[in-house]
């Protein structure tokens, strides 16, 4: 049951859901997830937790599926060629996706967040919602 005076949750999930795609595919909004761990089958099950809240009790489920959040001083992020350097979410740019997500009107959106400047936009809609609420958010954040 949603709780009284709580409008909106922002689910934490992880990039782990897709990461069994591997790094060499682009994972698009018609692919289900591809789980790495038993940590991300876990957080599949809030994803659809979220979606069930909001399809049945009509709040606002906002899933963000986060990389390798860390520090600016994280010794990973200077040591040459380390991996985490490609998905990195940086203090700054978690605060900017979370104040975004706060003032969206959306119902209910999974966000895939990967700032690794390769190119691609580093919010994208993974679950098929298409609409002009995200492109909203999107040029935001951008």
């Amino acid at each position: 049951m949603p709780l009284p005076g709580v409008p909106k949750v922002i689910y934490a999930s992880t990039g782990q859901v897709i990461l069994n795609y591997g790094r060499e595919t682009h994972v698009t909004v018609d692919m289900p997830p591809r789980p790495s761990t038993v940590y991300a089958c876990t957080k599949i099950f809030g994803e659809s937790l979220a979606r069930w809240y909001a399809e049945t009790h009509g709040m606002s489920m906002l899933v963000i599926r986060l990389c390798y959040f860390r520090a600016y001083d994280d010794p990973l992020l200077r040591e040459p060629g380390h991996p985490v350097q490609y998905d990195w979410c940086s203090p700054r740019d978690l605060t900017q996706l979370l104040v975004k997500c706060l003032r969206s009107e959306l119902k209910f959106g999974i966000f895939f967040f990967d700032y690794d400047l390769d190119g691609r936009l580093d919010l994208l809609s993974v679950n098929g919602h298409l609409d002009e609420e995200i492109a909203k958010l999107q040029r935001e954040i951008n």
